[in-house]
């Protein structure tokens, strides 16, 4: 216990004689003005107690400039944040004189305001008239030339006529779904592996894809035995096994439709396991794609077979 307590006093004295030594500290009291962002000293204890003085003799004023001049000393940095800071207040007070009603005053720059819709395109050569008309006295309201005002009333109604016009911008639902867009579903995870698969085979070896598809049920069914295991959830590209995989065309590709997630870090690429993967489902997925390269090649020696045992008429 003594012992203790002899340690902790050495390492608080230690400390005391670092921060001391710092700052320069070299009594009580002692009064260190420190830049709360960076750390860094920005009035020392050898100025501090002298500016204190001699601004408390000079009054408010004196003080004010003290704390002016203070502040003109610290880092860049820290001086841009302050102005970051100052300009959004003044954002928010200007908000607060305008609307008094709204929710969150001190938070408004965080919500979106929904924009206007677009007038409805007319139809008619009157309707077309009325909204020349109104375009033209809005740009005269802004200040522009009559010439000019007209120009742009004729364009803008042109623009609507022809579709041109900037559709506007509703705020939706946020629910995470995938959209799928194009001939190929890519939501659809089946019809992502068979997609890949027909692209795949059109480059390479049935012996080839075969591999791929067995080497990664084997990481699989290995993850299944312990999936809480992260090892068995990761394999590095750089690996031997891996790397048979990977060389080949599409390889990536294959694993990325089956559901790995491929990603490098600072010391390699690496094949992951999401822990959201179904194993079983995957597995039984791959199996199936097999038998269907094997039924596949079989069915296509078979017809080789035929061609070449064929008789040739003269």
């Amino acid at each position: 216990f003594i012992a203790h307590i002899s340690t902790t006093t050495v390492i608080t004295l230690f400390f005391l004689m670092n921060v001391c030594r710092r700052y320069g500290v070299r009594g009580i009291p002692s009064f260190v003005v420190l830049d709360s962002m960076s750390g860094e000293i920005v009035v020392p204890a050898s100025e501090s107690r002298t500016d204190i003085s001699m601004a408390c003799q000079r009054g408010e004023e004196g003080i004010e400039r003290m704390m002016d001049s203070w502040l003109a000393r610290i880092p860049r940095q820290s001086q841009e944040m302050l102005r970051m800071l100052e300009l959004s207040c003044e954002t928010v007070n200007g908000d607060q004189t305008k609307e008094h009603n709204s929710p969150s005053q001190h938070d408004q720059y965080v919500f979106m305001e929904t924009p206007k819709r677009l007038p409805k395109q007319p139809t008619t050569n009157d309707e077309l008239k009325e909204n020349v008309k109104e375009l033209f006295a809005k740009f005269i309201a802004q200040g522009a030339e009559p010439t000019t005002a007209a120009a742009q009333a004729i364009e803008a109604v042109a623009a609507q006529q022809e579709g041109t016009a900037q559709p506007y911008m509703e705020p939706g639902s946020l629910d995470g779904a995938a959209v799928g867009k194009g001939s190929v579903d890519w939501t659809n995870v089946d019809t992502k592996i068979n997609h890949t698969m027909g692209d795949i085979l059109k480059f390479n070896m049935s012996d080839d894809v075969k591999l791929v598809l067995n080497t990664a049920v084997k990481y699989l069914k290995n993850c299944a035995k312990k999936p809480c295991n992260p090892k068995f959830r990761i394999m590095k590209l750089s690996n031997t096994v891996a790397d048979r995989m990977f060389r080949m065309p599409g390889g990536v590709q294959l694993l990325e439709a089956i559901g790995f997630e491929v990603f490098g870090t600072s010391q390699d690429f690496v094949a992951a396991i999401p822990l959201t993967m179904e194993l079983e489902k995957v597995i039984q997925k791959c199996q199936e794609l097999v038998e269907k390269v094997d039924a596949d090649t079989h069915a296509i020696a078979f017809s080789t077979a035929e061609v070449e045992v064929a008789p040739i008429e003269k």
